[in-house]
């Protein structure tokens, strides 16, 4: 996968499976606006191979929810 090693792999879904955990799934606007951002952020990573773009759209997209929503 992308000259990645095993540990390095495995850190990414620790830190992805970590940040799912706090989404409050009760609370409509929020939860919805955190698992989509994470996911952005998940799907961009996976595809660029870049974490400082994943981290900047995941948290425009997060932000742009937080307001439409």
């Amino acid at each position: 996968m992308g000259g990645e090693s095993a540990h390095e792999r495995s850190r990414v879904h620790g830190r992805i499976s970590v940040c799912a955990h706090y989404v409050p799934i009760q609370w409509y606007p929020g939860g919805l606006c955190q698992l989509l951002a994470v996911s952005v952020t998940a799907l961009v990573h996976k595809w660029k191979h870049n974490t400082f773009l994943s981290i900047i759209l995941g948290t425009a997209v997060y932000m742009l929810l937080i307001r439409i929503l």
